[in-house]
């Protein structure tokens, strides 16, 4: 069961920590990234231009994905950018892609013409496999560097 969260970002504590302990943040110089992630996934279920929809699995929280409402400043098109997907490894494979289809017609009830995906390096073994799932009906935008400047 796909849930939209309307209060606390609190219930995904556990399925943050999963994707922390999976993912390449430490290695990625994240530091504190748990906490800075909650406050985030806080401000979307905040935020009248965003979601936060969340995979159940015996009413437990097992995964999630985030969606922001923006115009494009290339054309002004309405487009949803996902953001922080994650499902529990063991949950993966059909629930990942329902969270996906979720998003989609989130994107299209709120009259976005564009859904844009995000592949982080953050996703460690899975980045490949996203790319690929992305590049099924997708085309590429754009890629994304970081540089600290401290």
């Amino acid at each position: 069961m796909i849930k939209e969260l309307i209060t606390s970002a609190e219930i995904l504590r556990p399925v943050v920590q999963s994707w922390y302990d999976e993912s390449n943040a430490e290695t990625m110089h994240f530091g504190d990234s748990i906490e800075v992630l909650m406050r985030y996934l806080q401000y979307l279920v905040d935020c009248d231009s965003a979601t936060i929809l969340v995979l159940l699995r015996d009413d437990k929280p097992v995964g999630f994905i985030g969606g922001v409402l923006f115009h494009s400043h290339l054309d002004g098109k309405l487009c949803v950018n996902e953001k922080n997907w994650y499902v529990m490894k063991k949950f993966r494979g059909v629930g990942s892609i329902r969270l996906k289809q979720q998003l989609e017609k989130w994107a299209r009830d709120n009259g976005a013409e564009r859904l844009m995906m995000t592949a982080s390096k953050l996703a460690g073994d899975s980045y490949d496999t996203v790319c690929k799932m992305y590049e099924r009906d997708m085309e590429l935008y754009e890629t994304t560097y970081i540089k600290e400047l401290t």
